[in-house]
């Protein structure tokens, strides 16, 4: 556009120089031709247009007083173009004045975005772990649900409870307990698939959503895969022999149900697994029957 305009304006220039009928409305169509750099071009680049226009105007003024030609009159063609120079100055003035405000709000605008960014993740993440949230991944879930019922694509869910837990705050505090739920959070994120969500349901619960998965064997190698990498941490530099399992109730999606009785079956393979001894995986069938997966 910065090109456009500067061609524009020499070759009104030159045509202002030779054509003498034409100078009036070659007058108005330079000024009209720097107001399309109004709202696209940046400060720098509409001073380098309007002072290069200006100096056109007043190289064109010194070259027709040096020649003086016979249609040109002088007193009248110095008031024209020196207006002329000021009237571009003042549009020029004025579209670096509009390209700032634009500048501006769009920084502002950015600004705003990331800070509504901010308080989203506030919202959405646990401030502990950094996982999502129970009020995220209940929608999440409603999501999945609504697009399983028209895809007819199966997801399941995996409710994880790390084991004697409380034991770990009462024994070491705190602070290892917390150092506890980071690393397992930490760690369950890398080795589930990209696909797959995971969020801090409560307390030492967490809730795994892997969508476009069948209970068997996908979903429990997932979870399998995961007690594996479990097994190896030591959570805490405080207490280097620490060490931590998980138990963990896996269900399938079944077609018109709500997430909720979803999640409660799941639940109910969580109980199991407790019962069960602990360090093992509970799968959830239809009937509320779950069927176990314990871990030597």
């Amino acid at each position: 556009i910065q090109a456009q305009i500067m061609w524009a304006a020499s070759v009104a220039i030159f045509i202002y120089s030779v054509n003498a009928p034409l100078r009036v409305a070659i007058m108005q169509l330079l000024c009209m031709i720097h107001l399309f750099g109004l709202f696209t071009l940046r400060p720098r680049q509409l001073l380098f247009t309007g002072g290069s226009t200006i100096l056109m105007l007043l190289v064109m003024l010194a070259v027709m007083l040096h020649l003086k030609p016979a249609n040109f009159i002088v007193d009248q063609e110095i008031f024209k173009i020196l207006f002329a120079c000021f009237i571009i100055g003042l549009l020029t003035w004025m579209s670096i004045l509009h390209s700032l405000a634009r500048g501006n709000l769009s920084k502002k605008k950015k600004e705003l975005a990331q800070a509504v960014a901010q308080v989203n993740e506030l919202v959405t993440r646990d401030a502990l772990t950094g996982l999502y949230n129970r009020k995220h991944m209940q929608e999440l879930l409603e999501r999945e649900r609504i697009r399983q019922a028209h895809t007819g694509q199966p997801f399941c869910v995996a409710l994880i409870d790390l084991d004697h837990f409380k034991h770990v705050n009462d024994s070491y505090g705190h602070q290892v307990g917390d150092e506890v739920l980071c690393s397992f959070a930490k760690t369950a994120e890398l080795t589930l698939r990209e696909t797959d969500t995971i969020a801090r349901w409560g307390g030492e619960e967490f809730l795994v959503l892997m969508p476009e998965t069948t209970l068997e064997p996908y979903a429990q190698v997932a979870i399998d895969r995961m007690r594996n990498m479990v097994r190896e941490l030591a959570p805490s530099a405080t207490v280097p022999t620490l060490r931590f399992s998980f138990s963990a109730g896996l269900a399938a999606h079944i077609d018109g149900h709500t997430a909720d009785q979803s999640i409660a079956r799941a639940d109910h393979a969580l109980y199991a697994a407790k019962h069960a001894g602990r360090n093992c995986t509970m799968l959830a069938t239809a009937a509320n029957n779950p069927d176990s997966a314990c871990a030597a």
